[in-house]
């Protein structure tokens, strides 16, 4: 009998009835805990198994509290107190360290009367799938522990680390656009946050079914592109789309939550449609993405996305379906995501396109090599009117010097460029050879990160494939959550 089915049974022969069982993903830490059951900390409870002189002893604290050794060793009356080992708590009570259950029929159990404070606690049933949902009364008759004070407020915040979501569709290398827009704020952001990095290749084949092959070698590009920009793999989640089939479970569930006039109305799609030349035939897996976006969003249950100025429609498009889901079933399960934006505007493309893009032969990117990079720059798109060096320019749209406002930190000279430009007494070859020389300084350390992550794409893929597991367990639990709202959860 498993240790989920020793707890139930014990419910069940005590006669408890506001006793309940959640389902969730799988859950290994006390963050995955309470965002998978969507509680804060003070309202969780972690089971500790300790080692004394006297044998195995299991012990209940709140998740926002510490335990205060001292104060326990005399509660118990014990002059040792150490944590089991992983392989004491597995061999010798069938649990997993990171989903120990709250009751185990052979050992003893203290409970800190801070548990007491709360009306309904949280803790592990069994397994890394199950929380039982109880008040702290019901939990010392299953156990019948011992009430003491041992502990002191944790420096863990009651709301924990914000979730973060973003991703990419992989169709290709990464340009500098992509950089200013998200890449940097994920570097960022990836020790202050719990950071989740999609790698969306089924939004990619939505106008690239043709063409699997280009989208299945993108993904390694977009991992040394990842790794180039300083993307630390073991603090950020990056997963891949197809390995997370609960995303489109999640995805049906929300479509009906969304109208066809809603995205007919969203202006990315608008523009991605003209860009694209779909005006007359638009595969429907490309019109539905806005949706699928929303469910990569509310997979993990993100609290803020960064994402560039272009993607705020998207932004706000889950977040009404997020008002309407939780208003319709009358529950707070998902989260209203918040955009976190990086440069003001898009980065323009090296031909005058307000925008840089794959698509559009106008991007500079992350891996061009010095020689590339000088011809590039050296193509810019400057004053069309201006004919030699003494004739006064214009800044405003002149890409040159977009460039310069977002490349060079020296906003002095910047200022000094401009000023002199304007003036004509400066001509587009000077203010491009500095700009080559800014962007070279600033590419030069991405270019020698990336040729090192080349030799290790095997490494970066079976990174992101861990990663996806990962994800698989919390949507899993999404997803569960999102059934039993909609009384279709058996």
């Amino acid at each position: 009998m498993s240790n989920l089915e020793v707890l139930q049974n014990r419910v069940k022969e005590l006669g408890l009835k506001e006793v309940s069982f959640v389902k969730h993903g799988a859950v290994f830490t006390v963050e995955e805990g309470v965002r998978a059951v969507n509680i804060s900390f003070e309202d969780g409870v972690s089971t500790l198994i300790f080692k004394t002189e006297k044998g195995f002893v299991g012990v209940h604290r709140r998740d926002d509290r510490k335990i205060l050794s001292n104060e326990l060793k005399k509660l118990m009356g014990v002059k040792s107190l150490n944590m089991a080992t992983p392989e004491e708590v597995k061999n010798n009570f069938g649990f997993t360290v990171g989903a120990v259950g709250v009751y185990h029929p052979s050992l003893k159990y203290y409970m800190d009367e801070s548990l007491l404070e709360r009306k309904v606690i949280n803790g592990g049933a069994g397994d890394e799938f199950t929380d039982i949902q109880l008040a702290p009364k019901d939990l010392l008759t299953i156990t019948r522990g011992t009430i003491g004070k041992f502990t002191a407020p944790s420096e863990r915040s009651v709301s924990g680390k914000k979730r973060i979501l973003t991703g990419d569709r992989p169709t290709g290398k990464m340009h500098v656009g992509h950089y200013m827009g998200t890449l940097k704020n994920r570097v960022a952001l990836q020790d202050e946050y719990e950071q989740f990095i999609l790698i969306a290749n089924i939004h990619a084949l939505s106008d690239n079914a043709d063409n699997p092959q280009m989208v299945k070698e993108s993904i390694l590009e977009l991992l040394c592109d990842y790794y180039a920009v300083g993307i630390d793999f073991d603090k950020s989640t990056v997963y891949i789309q197809s390995e997370v089939p609960e995303v489109h479970e999640i995805f049906m569930y929300l479509a009906n939550f969304t109208s066809v006039q809603q995205i007919m109305h969203n202006p990315t799609i608008k523009t991605e449609i003209k860009q694209n030349n779909m005006e007359e035939s638009t595969p429907l897996g490309f019109f539905v993405y806005p949706i699928h976006q929303a469910a990569d969003i509310l997979c993990v249950n993100a609290d803020l996305v960064p994402v560039g100025k272009d993607q705020a429609p998207m932004i706000e498009d889950t977040r009404e379906i997020v008002r309407k889901f939780n208003s319709t079933y009358k529950v707070k399960y998902l989260h209203q995501p918040e955009g976190l934006y990086g440069v003001a505007t898009n980065v323009p493309g090296i031909d005058g396109n307000s925008k840089m893009g794959k698509s559009l032969n106008n991007a500079i990117y992350l891996s061009d090599s010095e020689e590339v990079l000088r011809k590039k720059v050296f193509s810019v798109y400057t004053d069309p009117n201006r004919k030699s060096a003494t004739d006064k320019g214009t800044v405003e749209g002149n890409i040159a010097f977009a460039y310069h406002d977002l490349f060079n930190e020296d906003k002095q000279q910047v200022e000094e460029l401009k000023r002199r430009y304007r003036e004509g007494r400066i001509g587009d070859v000077e203010v491009k050879e500095i700009l080559f020389k800014v962007m070279n300084e600033f590419l030069t350390p991405i270019r020698e990160r990336r040729k090192v992550a080349e030799g290790m794409k095997e490494e970066l893929l079976r990174k992101a494939l861990e990663g996806s597991k990962k994800v698989r367990g919390i949507a899993r639990g999404v997803a569960d959550q999102m059934k039993e709202a909609m009384l279709i959860k058996y």
